[in-house]
């Protein structure tokens, strides 16, 4: 199974912020697959994610939402 890919283009300031937090955790993550796991810069995307559930109003779904049959 693929991961689901999701095309984005910011329609408000708002959308931009969000961006750049996903462009931050993504980051992250990145550099945690390679081995660099800094707790700090973790901690901070934790909170960006927390932050972007809130906006969008996010109430959870399950694993199997992210992947295409």
């Amino acid at each position: 199974m693929k991961p689901k890919r999701i095309r984005f283009t910011p329609e408000n300031p708002k959308q931009i912020v969000e961006h750049a937090q996903l462009e931050y955790i993504r980051h992250v993550l990145q550099e945690c697959s390679d081995g660099n796991v800094d707790n700090t810069m973790v901690a901070l995307a934790l909170e960006y994610a927390e932050d972007i559930k809130e906006l969008l109003g996010w109430k959870g779904c399950s694993y199997g939402d992210f992947w295409d049959d």
